[in-house]
């Protein structure tokens, strides 16, 4: 039967994975979306979309799909977490690659795979090189978040063994690339 399994699975499993550990860490460390200058304006608003739906079963259905429209979306989550750590990248490079994971997992998550006609393999390699690089900064994020040391930890990021031979390299294959301070 394994040859029945698809090779390419884990990958997917592992982004899948780091993208719902870094949605919980931003939910448990910096989650201020109740309390958010734009939550009260976000939650009047879906009350006055709701309020103009005439039938009351769907104003009920879109009630409970606006229910958490005032959170942030999974990429502004990384995005948030990411520029926790002690080391900054090149100009949108982070944006970016947030947003790519974001959409990655999205696309593993709704669409079981590939959205269009977009190559399996292709959405493969793209999915591994993320999962890479997005393990190296959710690793981080730990170790920074239980108080590893700023210096130390940036350190480790750019000038240890490790970030020349794995951590570089998995960021360089996304297109971040740390910024020296």
């Amino acid at each position: 039967m394994a040859s029945l399994r698809n090779p390419h699975v884990y990958s997917e499993d592992r982004l899948f994975t780091l993208a719902a550990g870094i949605e919980a860490l931003h939910r448990k460390w910096l989650d201020d979306s109740e309390s958010s200058p734009q939550a009260p304006e976000v939650k009047a608003r879906v009350q006055r979309i709701v309020g103009s739906v005439p039938d009351s079963r769907d104003a009920k259905w879109l009630r409970k799909r606006l229910a958490r429209a005032h959170e942030p979306s999974l990429e502004n989550r990384m995005l948030d977490c990411l520029r926790q750590l002690p080391i900054s990248f090149g100009k949108g490079e982070l944006a970016r690659f947030a947003k790519a994971c974001a959409d990655r997992r999205n696309d593993i998550s709704h669409a079981g795979g590939p959205r269009g006609d977009m190559d399996y393999s292709v959405f493969h390699q793209e999915t591994s090189r993320l999962a890479e690089a997005l393990d190296h900064l959710f690793h981080a994020l730990l170790l920074h978040k239980i108080g590893l040391p700023a210096d130390v930890l940036a350190e480790t990021l750019t000038k240890s063994w490790v970030a020349e031979r794995q951590v570089h390299p998995a960021l360089a294959a996304v297109g971040l690339h740390i910024q020296k301070p």
